[in-house]
């Protein structure tokens, strides 16, 4: 298993007669690392994510990620889910664990939603029929059964409530999985690095007193 889980290596990209969303991107995470990836233009965090949840490729320069079962993102997530099913049989995909490691030990999706104050009827509802709040929580706890080596994360720590959020943090700071969260990082979640691109493509590491572009 390789200690180096993502990693671009002078990666460009440049839609036909439009500035360019990246120039010469360069950086890598190791396992069980988390790093936030703010963009200056939405144009160019959409680019990141369709090189690493489709079949987009780089115009110049080489991206080393997960297979795709193993890079899974919030947002090919929900979009995976049938809403006509109901929360326990969605889980019954592969892609989830049926014992993941929460809070220090291997849960039961059960005990996980006890955690997320998901009740019973709710588990046995068609998603379809939760409302808003019932369904943010939902998802955290897909989020939480996920079997993946990589995981991309958008706008998803904002708006939580004050339950919610504590819970969520004390997953984050519990959890072994790689994190690149494409966005403005959310106040007290921890991260190893904290980058940005610029307007013209360059990713500007926010670690270091001066900004420098690789």
């Amino acid at each position: 298993m390789k200690s180096v889980v993502l990693e671009f290596k002078e990666v460009s990209y440049r839609e036909k007669d439009e500035e360019s969303d990246l120039t010469e991107v360069s950086f890598s995470l190791r396992r069980g690392q988390r790093a936030s990836l703010e963009c200056s233009r939405p144009e160019q965090s959409e680019t990141i994510w369709r090189l690493l949840q489709t079949n987009l490729r780089p115009h110049k320069g080489n991206i080393d990620a997960p297979v795709r079962d193993q890079c899974y993102s919030n947002r090919l997530l929900e979009a995976g889910l049938d809403p006509q099913k109901t929360v326990l049989e969605n889980l019954a995909s592969p892609r989830f664990e049926m014992r993941p490691w929460v809070a220090g030990k291997p849960r039961t999706w059960q005990q996980i939603a006890d955690m997320l104050e998901v009740s019973n009827s709710t588990l046995r509802r068609p998603l379809d029929s939760v409302d808003i709040s019932g369904r943010q929580r939902i998802i955290w706890l897909f989020l939480w059964c996920l079997d993946v080596e990589l995981l991309i994360l958008e706008s998803i720590l904002d708006d939580l409530d004050q339950a919610l959020r504590k819970l969520v943090f004390d997953w984050w700071k519990d959890s072994k999985l790689t994190i690149l969260y494409l966005g403005e990082p959310a106040e007290d979640f921890s991260f190893q690095y904290h980058f940005a691109i610029n307007a013209d493509g360059h990713l500007i590491d926010r670690n270091i007193k001066h900004d420098h572009f690789w």
